[in-house]
């Protein structure tokens, strides 16, 4: 299916809209009375930047727990226990992620502390990916400001979603060390060539997305004078090869190199949905600036490999399968950093004399960065903890044995006594021939409840009765329901409310 579609966001005046207003008003103070001490322009952007690190530190523990953090976690947990993607339970992802974390999940004891753990690692590849990205806008340009990379990159921070553990934060690490390397070509050697081709492939081995950067080092290779193009694009396929080398071995030593190519790419394409979905006002900036300095400054070779990359990674970033297009925005959002970051401000607003005015400008510049982080605070969803406390009361009742829970009421450490418990799977894909084949497979869903009798069992999902809903896409039957479950839940389990969802807790475990 593809769909164009350009989102748009409004902001309904509310106390988000308020605070934002009280911002930019003190942030406006501040700019005056920075440029009236006579400091630089240049660093004008610190203002917002140090704004934007205490939302995102006051607000780190305010957003809840995210369904992609427990469904990665609890995958890599399963691997961990020996069970095997595809075969043993259902997935739609590159397993590269759960391999590499399963041996981290398996010295876990149970607990709900695992998505501190999770948001601390997925900080520090962020960390990572953006002093990569500082070096990258180095090797570009001669001065850039890094006060203004540091304002874009927090500016962004939650609306990249970089807290939250995912095989996108990987694939950004090594898609930016990758574009790196390629500016080093063809002065850093063979080398150079081999690890960037290795960098691309690993990143696409997390996750399938920014497909187009493998073609990024063999384009600088052609044009690069010399009679060693042939020798050079056969080392950076060796490098590329190498770098699918611990997926392709996983999925051979498991057997599971058919289920990987049918769920990942026949499947998925099904589902794919084009979507025009940029922040407006980020990527007019940066198409702008883009433009302006490859028409003034000198088109070098690194600007170039850059503006190649960010036109890349554009393409690249409008496909998606999943509701929150944020997911495919990851490096752009670093790109847009980097190249905003090579611009002088007090060549754009140098010109403008009353200080005042310049404030007013500057104040109104930096606030757009300020923006997204404002419209992630919404006071109606649980909040982090929240979101942990009912988890590890779930995790108390069902652990040791097995439960039918739907992300995000799933405690990560318990496994799943059917195989549907992936909301993405419950939300879109639940009418896919493929799925209910997979759903009815071995007993069906009624009868692995009956045989296993987990201890906990969604009741309610977004406001919807679970059961019902199966019985309306006929992944059990009406009949099935009447006779055989609904007595069987009746005179086994008991309804109980945990953290605003409604479940059946096995009477034995209450």
């Amino acid at each position: 299916m593809i769909e164009f579609n350009i989102v748009s966001t409004s902001y309904p005046f509310s106390w988000q809209v308020l605070c934002f207003y009280l911002l930019a008003l003190v942030s406006l103070v501040c700019t005056y009375f920075w440029l009236q001490k006579g400091l630089s322009e240049a660093r004008v952007p610190l203002i917002f930047a140090v704004l934007n690190i205490l939302l995102i530190l006051i607000y780190w523990r305010a957003l809840p727990i995210d369904e992609d953090e427990i469904e990665h976690l609890h995958c890599s947990w399963l691997v961990a226990q020996g069970l095997i993607p595809f075969r043993d339970f259902w997935q739609h992802h590159s397993p590269l992620l759960w391999v590499v974390l399963a041996p981290i999940m398996g010295l876990l004891k149970p607990s709900v502390e695992v998505f501190e753990y999770s948001r601390i690692l997925s900080f520090a590849v962020f960390l990572l990916s953006a002093w990569i990205g500082w070096q990258i806008a180095k090797a570009v340009w001669r001065r850039p400001n890094f006060s203004l990379y540091l304002l874009v990159l927090t500016g962004l921070f939650f609306y990249g979603l970089f807290f939250q553990i995912r095989p996108d934060l990987f694939m950004l690490f090594f898609s930016l060390l990758g574009i790196r390397l390629v500016l080093m070509i063809p002065e850093g050697g063979y080398w150079t060539i081999l690890a960037s081709g290795f960098c691309f492939s690993m990143g696409l081995a997390f996750m399938f997305k920014q497909y187009l950067m493998l073609f990024l080092p063999p384009i600088v290779i052609l044009f690069t004078p010399g009679n060693k193009k042939l020798r050079l694009l056969a080392v950076y396929t060796a490098g590329v090869l190498a770098g699918c080398l611990p997926l392709a071995v996983y999925l051979f030593k498991e057997h599971i190199v058919p289920d990987f190519l049918f769920w990942l790419f026949r499947f998925n394409w099904k589902f794919l949905t084009i979507k025009v979905s940029f922040p407006g006002a980020i990527f007019l900036l940066s198409a702008v600036l883009l433009i302006r300095t490859a028409a003034k400054g000198p088109r070098t070779k690194a600007f170039v490999i850059l503006s190649l990359a960010f036109y890349f990674s554009t393409f690249n970033s409008i496909a998606t399968i999943v509701y929150k297009e944020n997911y495919y925005l990851q490096l752009w959002l670093l790109l847009c950093a980097i190249i905003i970051s090579g611009y002088r401000l007090e060549e754009i607003f140098g010109k403008i004399k009353s200080a005042w005015g310049k404030a007013v400008v500057m104040a109104g510049f930096g606030m757009v960065f300020v923006m997204p982080n404002i419209s992630v605070m919404n006071s109606n969803h649980r909040d982090f903890d929240d979101c942990e406390r009912s988890l590890a009361q779930i995790l108390k009742i069902a652990q040791s044995g097995s439960c039918f829970l739907i992300i995000p009421d799933h405690p990560v450490f318990v496994r799943d006594a059917v195989r549907l418990y992936s909301s993405c799977e419950y939300r879109k894909f639940m009418s896919s021939k493929e799925i209910k084949r997979d759903l009815n497979s071995g007993g069906g869903m009624v009868g692995r409840i009956l045989a296993q009798r987990p201890q906990v069992i969604q009741r309610s999902y977004e406001g919807r009765a679970v059961f019902k809903d199966l019985i309306k896409h006929h992944i059990i039957s009406k009949q099935d329901y009447e006779k055989r479950l609904k007595p069987f839940l009746k005179q086994n389990y008991v309804p109980e409310k945990i953290g605003g969802d409604d479940f059946y807790v096995r009477k034995d475990r209450v």
